[in-house]
């Protein structure tokens, strides 16, 4: 039997739900289904005939604002998102029921995304559930406007100290680090979304499936009103040195290095890593970091992994 690095002890799951609020959101829904276990996916939406089309089942199909839009977009207006989202009040808090975390993602270049975000994270605040957001920032090419209007809302987000967690994600850098640069703009998009898909995958297993000594509270007060924070990860690979690289050159940790006070820093390997592996991975990657910085370390026997294999998940606040 493989040797787990992991405390066992016996701690009560916690019950996550994800919400992905318009368009942007809905495609990475999409994306997640039969990806997470033991966690509930919805989607919410004005535009019906784009809900239609989701692949959650008919229960997590959220539309919202029927009344107001007909059934169409809000056509980038998020005023009009704000309005939805008061009008759907009872909506959103059947959604949020029983949730102990709620992973968000919203588009910010739409009018539901940045409309609805803020008060679903004051409704999450009011009934003691912890909020992780991934607000998608617009790429340049989708226009000043939407940019300033953008910048502005996510701005209100953070003023209005409701939500926990803040993943910037901006799908300009993720462009700019594509190595294709022949793809069509729908594969440029979907490299986010993949992204993104990818970041909640390891923030779900972290809180599944804990840390070395580390409680559920502890890794809760970790996100807990942490404000922006970055993510940072590898894929499995038998070579530390490119995992390291992989891990701190990621897109969406970049520009965490210099404010960073707080780090979750997960190892997964085989069952033949060595203690000394684990500490120049740990000290290689801390190193880049404040000295002071408050630290999280898990390291856990995964099945799956040949014996010398790694994956490195990095969480900065």
């Amino acid at each position: 039997m493989k040797e787990n690095f992991a405390d066992k002890k016996e701690q009560k799951e916690p019950k996550i739900k994800v919400v992905g609020i318009g368009q942007t959101g809905q495609l990475v829904t999409d994306y997640l289904v039969g990806q997470l276990e033991n966690v509930e996916i919805f989607s919410l939406q004005c535009d019906k005939e784009f809900l239609e089309n989701s692949k959650l089942d008919n229960e997590h199909k959220v539309l919202m604002g029927e009344n107001i839009t007909k059934g169409l977009g809000t056509g980038g207006n998020p005023k009009l998102g704000e309005q939805i989202a008061h009008s759907s009040e009872n909506v959103i808090r059947k959604v949020l029921q029983g949730a102990d975390t709620v992973i968000i993602v919203s588009g910010y270049s739409g009018g539901l995304g940045s409309g609805v975000t803020p008060f679903l994270t004051k409704i999450a605040k009011e009934m003691e559930t912890l909020s992780i957001v991934f607000a998608v920032m617009p790429a340049k090419h989708e226009g000043q406007r939407k940019n300033n209007i953008a910048r502005e809302k996510l701005q209100i987000l953070v003023e209005e100290k409701n939500t926990d967690a803040i993943l910037n994600v901006s799908r300009e850098k993720f462009l700019e680090n594509m190595e294709d640069k022949q793809c069509t703009l729908m594969d440029a998009f979907d490299e986010t979304n993949k992204g993104i898909v990818k970041s909640i995958k390891n923030i779900v297993d972290i809180f599944q499936k804990g840390l070395i000594s580390v409680d559920y509270d502890s890794i809760k007060n970790f996100f807990e009103n942490s404000g922006f924070i970055g993510i940072g990860f590898s894929e499995k690979t038998t070579d530390i040195d490119k995992a390291i690289k992989e891990t701190l050159d990621y897109t969406m940790l970049k520009g965490s290095f210099n404010y960073a006070k707080n780090l979750i820093l997960n190892i997964k390997c085989g069952e033949n890593i060595s203690f000394v592996t684990i500490h120049e991975i740990s000290s290689r990657i801390l190193e880049n970091f404040d000295e002071n910085a408050e630290v999280l370390l898990g390291c856990r026997a995964e099945d799956g992994f040949s014996p010398d294999e790694v994956q490195i998940v990095l969480v900065t606040a």
